[in-house]
């Protein structure tokens, strides 16, 4: 969001805004540990991605999370829905994993 204010897409005050509805919708979410096996799980996404989607290894344990959480959802019977990022590389690997992506900046 600040580089959107830094840009002049949104104002300060939209940003407050929208960052206290983040807060209020984290309540939500669901949180998994950094464990030995989330690293595992990253380290074979970040080695097995093809040449030309590179991925930061920080993308790439946010990518694992991801996996987990539609896995938990899954297994939880709850409608899936979509993993969503800005970072067309981050969105390249996760579409690549199989996940269903979209784009924020694409729906204006």
């Amino acid at each position: 969001m600040a580089r959107m204010v830094r840009q002049g897409f949104i104002s300060r005050a939209d940003q407050r805004s929208l960052f206290q509805q983040f807060l209020n919708d984290s309540s939500a979410f669901l949180y998994f540990e950094l464990d030995r096996d989330t690293v595992n799980r990253a380290s074979e996404i970040y080695t097995r991605l093809p040449d030309a989607i590179p991925l930061r290894s920080l993308d790439a344990l946010q990518l694992t999370s991801a996996q987990r959480a539609f896995m938990r959802g899954q297994q939880a019977g709850i409608q899936l829905g979509t993993f969503v990022s800005a970072g067309r590389r981050l969105l390249a690997a996760a579409a690549w994993t199989g996940l269903p992506v979209d784009k924020p900046e694409d729906h204006p």
